[in-house]
C-alpha cells in the first residue's frame, strides 16, 4: 500500500494519511505522521523533472524564497517510482489559494516583488529548459492548431452543438488574429522562473505567502509571468480589460527585484505574446471536463482573448510610452 510506501522510504510513522486533491492525472494527500505534517504528491510516470524540484526548492529556500520543503528520502533521492506512478514528499502547508482576480493592493504589489526575487534567485542556474523558443511562433502550429479547431467545428455543426459551434469560432477567429503577429525571439529577453506564476500557484496565511508547484520552471520571456500574473490578479482585470495604470504599479514593485531590465521590445511584445499563450496554451471548449476550480480561468482567459483581440496593438504602445 501507498502509506506503507511512503513510511519504509521517508522513516516515518503515519497516523493518517488521505486525499484532499485530484487533477490532471496528480493527487495531493495530507499525511499526519509522527514527524509532522506533509503534502504527498503523486504524478503520473511521463511526468518529466519531477526530481529537478526538489533540488530547485532546496535552492529558492536557501535565498530566502518561501517555498514548501521537499524531504529526501532514506536513499538520499527527492523521487519514488513505481511501476505505476512516482511520487514526493514536502512540508504541509497552511493557507488558501486565492481565486483569479481577487487580489487586494498588498497581494499584488507583494506578489510583483516575489515574482521578481524568484527570478533573480534563478538567474544563475544552468539546468532549465527553454520555454517559448521559436517553435512555439511557428507557422506550422498556427496551421495545425486551426486545422485542429476546424475540424472540432465541423463536428460541432453536424451534432448540432450550437453553443460550442459558437466557442470554437471565437477560438478560431483568435488564432486567425494572432497569426498576424510576428515574434522575433532573439530580441526577447529570457529569464529562469516559476514556469507558471499566478494567484493559483499562491498560497496565502495571513501576511504570509508560499509560491508552490515547481515543476512548469523553465527559462522563458521576462515579458511573459509579469504580465499573466498581473491579468490573473487584479479584480479590475476579470472582464478582460488590462488596466494599464495598474500593471505599471505591478510591473514597477516587479522590477524593483528582478534580475533585468525589461527592453523596449519586452514591453512592445507584452500583450502580444499573452494573446498567443492564451491561443494555444488555455483550456479549449468544450469545458464540460475542466475541473470546477479551474472554470474561472477558462473565463478570464476567453474575457482576455476577447479584449486583446480589439486592443492588443494600442496596449502594446501605452506600455512603450511608458
Amino acid at each position: 500500500m501507498l502509506n506503507e510506501l511512503v513510511e519504509g522510504r521517508y522513516g516515518l510513522h503515519i497516523r493518517h494519511m488521505a486525499c484532499i486533491e485530484e487533477h490532471f492525472g496528480t493527487r495531493l494527500y495530507r499525511i499526519e505522521s509522527d514527524r509532522g505534517i506533509y503534502l504527498l504528491k503523486t504524478f503520473p510516470l511521463d511526468r518529466a523533472h519531477v526530481e529537478r524540484e526538489g533540488h530547485l526548492t532546496e535552492h529558492l529556500h536557501a535565498c530566502g524564497i518561501p517555498v514548501a520543503s521537499h524531504l529526501r528520502a532514506i536513499d538520499g533521492t527527492y523521487v519514488t517510482r513505481t511501476p505505476t506512478m512516482q511520487f514526493h514528499l514536502q512540508t504541509f502547508i497552511e493557507g488558501t489559494t486565492p481565486a483569479v482576480n481577487t487580489a487586494s493592493h498588498w497581494l499584488l504589489d507583494k506578489s510583483a516583488r516575489l515574482l521578481g526575487r524568484i527570478q533573480h534567485a534563478l538567474r544563475d542556474d544552468p539546468q532549465l529548459d527553454t520555454a517559448f523558443d521559436a517553435g512555439f511562433f511557428a507557422p506550422s502550429m498556427d496551421l495545425d492548431a486551426r486545422r485542429h479547431f476546424e475540424q472540432q467545428l465541423a463536428t460541432a455543426s453536424d451534432a448540432g452543438n450550437a453553443a460550442l459551434e459558437r466557442e470554437i469560432g471565437e477560438r478560431l477567429a483568435h488564432l486567425h488574429r494572432i497569426s498576424a503577429f510576428s515574434f522575433d525571439t532573439d530580441r526577447m529577453t529570457y529569464v529562469n522562473s516559476h514556469g507558471d506564476y499566478y494567484l493559483g500557484q499562491l498560497l496565502v496565511d495571513g501576511q504570509c505567502i508560499t509560491v508552490i508547484d515547481w515543476s512548469s520552471a523553465a527559462r522563458l520571456p521576462a515579458c511573459f509571468e509579469v504580465f499573466m500574473s498581473y491579468a490573473y490578479a487584479d479584480p479590475g482585470c476579470r472582464d478582460g480589460e488590462i488596466r494599464i495604470d495598474g500593471f505599471r504599479r505591478y510591473c514597477d514593485a516587479y522590477l524593483a527585484h528582478a534580475p533585468v531590465a525589461l527592453s523596449d521590445e519586452d514591453l512592445r511584445m507584452m500583450p502580444f505574446f499573452l494573446y498567443r499563450y492564451l491561443c494555444f496554451c488555455s483550456f479549449t471548449p468544450p469545458y464540460d471536463e475542466v475541473p470546477g476550480a479551474y472554470r474561472s480561468i477558462c473565463t478570464l482567459s476567453n474575457n482576455l482573448m476577447n479584449w486583446l483581440h480589439e486592443h492588443a496593438e494600442q496596449l502594446s504602445e501605452a506600455l512603450r510610452r511608458g
